[in-house]
């Protein structure tokens, strides 16, 4: 099982109809092998993004800024680099397409 296969199979049912949507969309005139594989990175690291972004969310909607929340802010760096990961697996899939 390759990477890509391997992390559909963490998405639920909703993120699945949204990555085969968004690769449906970035190869819609070219559906070449190369593309649709780069298309499939894309779509991967963009609902990663999200995910991110809404843990993220979730984690300052619950921080206490005023005490030693060592462990949240330990998570925050955490997501940046997910983040900066994500990012950088999208744009080289996006060379790609």
């Amino acid at each position: 099982m390759g990477r890509a296969q391997s992390l559909m199979a963490e998405f639920s049912q909703r993120g699945v109809e949204q990555v085969h949507a968004l690769v449906q969309a970035l190869v819609e005139g070219d559906p070449s092998e190369v593309k649709r594989v780069a298309a499939n990175d894309v779509a991967i690291a963009q609902l990663e993004l999200a995910r991110i972004r809404t843990t993220r969310a979730a984690l300052f909607a619950h921080i206490n800024v005023g005490c030693d929340d060592t462990e949240s802010l330990k998570r925050l760096a955490a997501l940046d680099r997910y983040e900066r990961i994500a990012y950088a697996k999208r744009r080289k899939a996006g060379k790609m397409l």
